[in-house]
């Protein structure tokens, strides 16, 4: 699934603050390899993003990265690479994500 840049925009606009440092991590499918990049602005992952082939699923950490991590090789474009963002490389937390579903059987959905 593509995602507009429409979309990006939002996504960035909601989880991200303007020259703060983020990951943008592609988990591959297959023989897909994992990519990686880190990015201080959302034009630049529009522009990284629109020349990802499809079946790739999209992860990008929520909460503020820290900003030595934009030293790493993989800055402003998306490369293979075993160094992705950790715990310690958070410099803080802005979302907390909760998850509750209630108790039913396996197999059955939670809404």
């Amino acid at each position: 699934m593509r995602f507009s840049a429409e979309q990006i925009r939002q996504w960035f606009v909601i989880f991200h603050f303007e020259g703060d440092v983020t990951e943008v991590r592609l988990l591959g499918k297959g023989k897909q390899k994992n990519l990686s990049g880190y990015f201080q602005d959302v034009d630049s992952i529009i522009n990284a993003l629109a020349f990802v082939p499809d079946g790739y699923g999209v992860y990008s950490p929520i909460n503020e990265i820290k900003k030595a991590c934009w030293g790493r090789s993989q800055a402003n474009c998306l490369i293979e690479s075993k160094t992705t963002t950790n715990d310690d490389d958070i410099a803080g937390r802005r979302w907390l994500l909760i998850d509750l579903d209630p108790r039913r059987p396996s197999d059955t959905n939670s809404t």
